[in-house]
């Protein structure tokens, strides 16, 4: 099949692999053609241009910073971001065709540029929802439920699931709450599609010795990593009585 995935988080490989590379990836590996839609807006980008990236093609689009900013720095940049989207796809992949388009939320604003792409291209979407928004931004008293905000984005949530020819949700309870709430969405068309990641086994090395020789950490002892993001919306609260509770634990 030939995929075109619109996506805002599609780290450059020099950078970084994240469960979206690894998806297109395995995508690939099936023998599936992926052309990549990425929003690009480090400082060291300058340019949209079109890559050969991970065995595909990767149209990495300068856009607005849509992480690490403040709240309205992101607001102007999750608003233009549909036309940066549309614009670069007119002029890099205004010939191509496409079977389907896969995309992920957040955010939200991804619904412009996917319907774009729909009616440009004849074909269905898959929506990979990552985020019950903007319900979690009520959860974390960030906005109100009575504020013209949620109107807002609760309008843009609506069309998402409606645009959307399949929904992908995170777990099953994740996807009786879309139902359950949405109740204008056909059931048939949302399943569970839970977060996979490429597992690989790390080597051992002397590095790692000098390690814990450095910190002074016992070779008998678990060294425990957290990977992830780290906010409101990870709970820090359970991660911090983690910590406390094993603060006298000799195993860790």
């Amino acid at each position: 099949m030939r995929v075109l995935y619109i996506s805002t988080v599609f780290p450059r490989p020099e950078r970084s692999a994240t469960i979206y590379t690894d998806l297109a990836q395995e995508l690939v590996l099936r023998g599936h053609k992926i052309t990549v839609v990425a929003a690009e807006n480090g400082s060291d980008f300058k340019k949209t241009a079109l890559l050969p990236e991970r065995n595909m093609e990767v149209l990495r689009v300068r856009t607005g910073r849509l992480y690490d900013v403040g709240f309205l720095h992101k607001g102007i940049s999750v608003i233009t971001l549909k036309y940066f989207l549309i614009l670069a796809m007119q002029k890099y992949l205004r010939s191509c065709e496409f079977d389907f388009v896969l995309f992920e939320t957040p955010p939200i604003h991804m619904v412009d540029g996917v319907a774009w792409a729909m009616k440009k291209y004849k074909c269905p979407s898959y929506l990979m929802l990552k985020d019950i928004f903007p319900q979690n931004a009520i959860d974390l008293g960030i906005i109100k439920k009575s504020s013209p905000l949620h109107w807002y984005f609760r309008r843009k949530e609506k069309s998402l699931y409606q645009l959307a020819s399949r929904i992908g949700c995170m777990s099953e309870a994740n996807k009786n709450y879309i139902l359950h709430h949405n109740k204008e969405i056909n059931p048939s068309k949302v399943e569970v599609f839970p977060n996979t990641k490429k597992l690989t086994v790390p080597a051992v090395n002397a590095e790692d010795a000098d390690m814990r020789q450095k910190y002074n950490i016992p070779r008998e002892r678990i060294i425990c990593v957290y990977g992830g993001n780290m906010g409101k919306p990870q709970g820090l609260e359970f991660l911090q009585e983690i910590l406390i509770s094993n603060q006298h634990n000799e195993k860790a």
